[in-house]
Parts: structure tokens; sequence; C-alpha cells
């Protein structure tokens, strides 16, 4: 894994926080705003054309409706900075309260990343043809979590050995075997080759 040499903590919360909202959440309001607006705009364009009077009173309507529709969309909006606010103070809160060896091992984890071209030689080997980016970034976000994960457990483990210290493989080891009996661990479901006896 690399370190980036220039890293903000902060600004990294503060970038991961305006992007990494809850997506359902997100999706909910969004989902609102755009029914409403669609709504509104379906009424206005797809209603009967009529003449005299009776124009009048419908364009006052549509106008009403539109109205009404961009109230709820600017509703929307208000509540979802109103949700991006309330997990930025969550997310502070969390912060104060690790302890500074963990706020280190959280920066270093923020910090680190795989290095994509051996992510993107790795899944050329295994698919046999040359990835899409966007595949190798994704690959390289799961490995990260996968090895944030494995790290994490072999500190429980070392804990749980009474080591303190530095991992060790045998930590590493006992981590991977926990994790593989708690079924986090992916097994390809394909059975293996049996080598002919010629």
């Amino acid at each position: 894994m690399e370190e980036d040499d220039d890293f903000n903590l902060e600004d990294e919360l503060e970038r991961e926080l305006e992007a990494g909202m809850d997506v359902d959440e997100e999706d909910e309001e969004a989902s609102a705003a755009t029914h409403a607006v669609a709504a509104t705009s379906a009424a206005v364009s797809s209603g009967p054309q009529p003449s005299g009077e009776g124009a009048a009173d419908d364009l006052t309507s549509a106008v009403a409706a539109v109205e009404l529709g961009k109230t709820q969309a600017f509703d929307a909006v208000q509540q979802l900075e109103a949700l991006k606010q309330e997990r930025q103070r969550k997310n502070q809160e969390v912060l104060k309260l690790l302890t500074p060896e963990q706020m280190d091992r959280y920066e270093a984890f923020r910090r680190s990343k795989l290095a994509k071209p051996s992510m993107r030689k790795l899944l050329h080997s295994v698919t046999g043809q040359a990835p899409h980016m966007n595949s190798t970034i994704v690959m390289c976000g799961i490995a990260k979590l996968f090895v944030g994960d494995l790290v994490e457990t072999a500190r429980m483990v070392a804990a749980e050995m009474g080591d303190n210290g530095p991992l060790r493989p045998a930590h590493l080891q006992e981590a991977y075997q926990k994790l593989d009996r708690q079924g986090k661990i992916p097994h390809s479901t394909r059975k293996p080759r049996r080598m002919r006896m010629l």
C-alpha cells in the first residue's frame, strides 16, 4: 500500500462527507423532489389547450402547480442540506471519541491505497483481458476494505493472545481463518480440476 504525502484528515473528511451522504436518504428526498417537478411539468405540458376564459384559469392553475413543485423541490434541497450537516456533526463526534492510537490508524488507513498498475495486472491475469479503469478502481477499493478488515481482525486476535506491538504472521493467519469461519472470505464455486495421470 502507498501513502499520499500531502494528506489532511479534516479536508479529506469534509470531501467524503460532502460526497458520502446515505444513498437511501438522498434517493428518497431527490425522488420526492423529482416527482413533484415532473408532476407539475406533466400537468402544464399535457393538459388540454383551451381557448377563451377557461384558458386563463387553466394557465393560472398550471402556474400555481409549477410554483408548488418549485417549493417542494426547494424544501427537498433544504432537507438534504440539513441531513448532510447532521451527518458531519455525528462524524465529528465519533472522531473526538477515538484514542490517539486509533486516530493514527484511521489516518493511515485513509492515506493508504493500493497501486492501480498492480491491480490492473492482477485483473488482467485473472480475466485474460485488459480491465476497464473503473473496474480497476473498484477492485482497489474492495481490496483496501478487505485488507482493513483483515488487519482489524488481526488486531483483535493479537489482543486476545495478549500480544502488544506489531502484528505477526500468526496473527494474520488466525484472522484470515476467523474471517473464513464467519463466511467473509469469498471462495470459488467451481471444483478444482483434478490432474490426470498419463
